[in-house]
């Protein structure tokens, strides 16, 4: 899999893509790692048997392609993660924290905290990306 970052493409796109690449006569062939990691890009947006319809891939094979692509460790430089809310209110005495984390499998975790003031979320977030129990 490249670790580099390629444009954001819709379904329409990377469908137009696979047609031309049909088109060429070429499709005899394996097809090519540029189109496979924009299909694997879509599996963010667009449910994987959809992407797979549309674009006349076996769905397990898409699958399996996209859940390796999440497992690969992230680029050097870019461990912070792509979504955290922080987010304490003031009501009087009264605190509250709401806390959402995926990590790059699609674990998820949300949390809702009353009277937070001795809560840690850089150790909550740095123990939920570890795998930690």
């Amino acid at each position: 899999m490249s670790t580099k970052t390629t444009p954001h493409k819709t379904l329409e796109e990377v469908e137009d893509l696979f047609k031309d690449w049909r088109r060429t006569g070429k499709s005899h062939k394996p097809v090519p790692r540029r189109l496979l990691e924009a299909a694997t890009g879509l599996t963010a947006d667009y449910p994987i048997p959809a992407i797979a319809k549309r674009l006349l891939l076996d769905p397990a094979i898409l699958k399996r392609r996209a859940l390796a692509e999440r497992a690969q460790p992230a680029a050097p430089g870019s461990t912070a993660p792509a979504f955290f809310e922080l987010a304490i209110g003031d009501h009087g005495v009264d605190y509250e924290c709401t806390m959402e984390m995926e990590d790059r499998i699609g674990t998820k975790m949300k949390m809702h905290v009353r009277d937070v003031r001795s809560l840690d979320p850089y150790e909550i977030c740095r123990t939920f990306r570890s795998g930690q129990k």
